[in-house]
């Protein structure tokens, strides 16, 4: 072997040998697909495309306020309060079908139609694009309509539920508004305890 040889040699293991030093203990994860899952609850996926869009609507004024370490700090917090905001949602939503509850057809063709409407003056061209221009499918946003009227429902049945009893309309109104923080959040935060819940947000 001849001297430039050996060192070459040398130079070839002395790189296998440091170079493992060199590279970080934990190296990037690759970024989520938008149709993996950013948490599971019940064997139900929330997606990281419903997650990102609820924070992308919420982020406007942090990311004009803030920048650096302090801006990836403060959307990490906005990425938790949103899938937290997004499992409730899933449970609400299950306990209703869970109750044997459905929303019938008709009402939401008539949800459909009120907005067409209300918010289009019966232009049901006008409608359609917009719903395209969002990047939304019709059966997408008439599941958002059924989706929101499920949590309305089930917000009134638990009121009313916890509501006691009584003689006037007045004392029932002043139990209703007691009901509304805290029996809503017993509630919810008893049906997240016996829930089973995964989460797979990338660890910074």
């Amino acid at each position: 072997m001849t001297h430039r040889e050996h060192s070459l040699r040398t130079r070839l293991i002395l790189n296998c040998i440091l170079l493992p030093l060199f590279l970080p203990l934990n190296p990037l994860r690759a970024e989520p697909a938008p149709s993996d899952p950013a948490a599971i609850v019940n064997g139900q996926a929330i997606s990281f495309a419903e997650l990102d869009r609820q924070v992308e609507s919420a982020s406007v004024d942090i990311r004009s306020c803030y920048q650096g370490a302090e801006l990836e700090t403060k959307i990490r917090a906005l990425q938790l309060e949103k899938l937290n905001a997004l499992i409730y949602r899933v449970l609400i939503i299950q306990a209703f079908y869970k109750d044997g509850g459905k929303i019938p057809d008709g009402y939401i063709d008539a949800q459909v139609d009120a907005i067409v409407k209300e918010q289009y003056g019966g232009d049901r061209a006008a409608f359609d694009q917009t719903l395209r221009d969002r990047g939304i499918l019709l059966a997408t946003y008439r599941q958002e309509i059924v989706d929101s009227a499920i949590i309305g429902y089930m917000h009134t049945k638990i009121a009313s539920d916890k509501v006691p009893q009584t003689t006037t309309d007045e004392s029932e109104q002043s139990s209703q508004g007691e009901f509304s923080p805290k029996e809503w959040r017993e509630w919810l935060t008893s049906q997240r305890k016996n829930a089973n819940i995964k989460i797979y947000l990338p660890q910074t």
